[in-house]
């Protein structure tokens, strides 16, 4: 409930970071249409795109599986600026890092840092916890690590989104 109302609240930007998507037209839904109904609305979303165990695909075969397997349940019109980590992508076992923050941040004036993924069990069955904080102070400070990292180049945009 929590995500939900804060993705209808907003007005200017969304940062979305999350480790898994699973159902992601029922989880994004009511971001997708305050996205369609607001076109000043900036949303960035930061995922873990996972390398299996033993594959050696093309890094590009796996990203381009993941980008189709997100557009797929996209549930808007407007599409998120989407972020990941390439180290997640390392065949190289001692370079491969997870994306595994969890948290939501709106209109930097109020942050949701919490345990659950972007699944509908996590945000609907588990059991969860979570912090909402309403301090602009704290939520841009946590926005601005994002910021940064995609400022370094330690995250890169998603191709084809």
């Amino acid at each position: 409930m929590v995500v939900e109302e804060l993705f209808a609240s907003a007005a200017r930007s969304v940062l979305v970071s999350t480790f898994t998507i699973h159902n992601g037209a029922r989880v994004f839904a009511a971001l997708a249409a305050r996205m369609d109904g607001c076109p000043e609305l900036k949303v960035r979303l930061f995922v873990h795109v996972n390398r299996a165990w033993r594959d050696t695909r093309e890094e590009s075969e796996i990203l381009r599986e993941f980008a189709d397997d997100l557009a797929r349940q996209w549930p808007g019109c407007r599409r998120p600026e989407v972020f990941y980590n390439p180290r997640t992508l390392s065949v190289d076992e001692e370079v491969r890092a997870s994306w595994h923050a969890k948290c939501v941040i709106v209109d930097d004036e109020i942050s949701f840092v919490t345990s659950a993924n972007f699944t509908e069990w996590a945000q609907q069955r588990n059991v969860e916890a979570g912090v909402l904080v309403r301090s602009a102070h704290f939520t841009r400070q946590l926005r601005a690590q994002f910021d940064m990292l995609v400022q370094s180049r330690a995250v890169i945009h998603l191709p084809g989104f």
